[in-house]
C-alpha cells in the first residue's frame, strides 16, 4: 500500500491519466498536455530538467557569444579553430539579431536557447586549452 502512495508522488499527473485510461487512448491531447506552450514543451523533453532554466536566455547567450569571439581573438588569425568558432559565432548572434522571438531563434538554430548556453560555456572552457597547447 505504501508503494502505491509512493508511486502516486512519483508519477506525473499526465502519466498517471493515460495509465488510468489505458494505453489505448495515449495522445497527448488525451493526457492534457499541451505542447504548444514552450514552457511545457521544455518540461516535457527534458531540457528544463538537464540544462535548468534561464531567466534570460536571450540576453544570457548573447553576451555569452560576444565573450566567446572576444575569446578566440587572441588565437592565431589563419587557425582552423578561429575560424569554425567565429563562423558560428557570428550566425548565432546574426540569428537573435534577426528574430524577435525564441521560439524563432531556436526554430533557426534548430536548439534550444538553454542548450547554445551550454555549448557556448564549454566553448570558452576550451579556447584556454586551444590557446595553450
Amino acid at each position: 500500500m505504501a508503494l502505491l502512495a509512493l508511486s502516486k508522488q512519483l508519477v506525473p499527473s499526465a502519466v498517471r491519466r493515460i495509465a488510468e485510461r489505458g494505453f489505448a487512448a495515449t495522445t497527448l491531447d488525451a493526457a492534457g498536455i499541451n505542447l504548444s506552450d514552450r514552457k511545457t514543451l521544455k518540461k516535457f523533453i527534458g531540457v528544463t530538467d538537464c540544462l535548468g532554466e534561464e531567466a534570460d536566455a536571450r540576453g544570457t547567450l548573447t553576451s555569452l557569444l560576444e565573450e566567446l569571439r572576444g575569446k578566440v581573438a587572441s588565437l592565431p588569425a589563419d587557425a582552423d579553430y578561429r575560424r569554425a568558432v567565429e563562423a558560428i559565432t557570428d550566425y548565432r548572434l546574426k540569428v537573435l539579431a534577426s528574430n524577435p522571438t525564441d521560439a524563432a531563434v531556436e526554430e533557426v538554430l534548430d536548439c534550444h536557447l538553454e542548450e547554445a548556453i551550454l555549448e557556448t560555456r564549454e566553448e570558452l572552457r576550451l579556447v584556454p586549452l586551444v590557446a595553450g597547447g
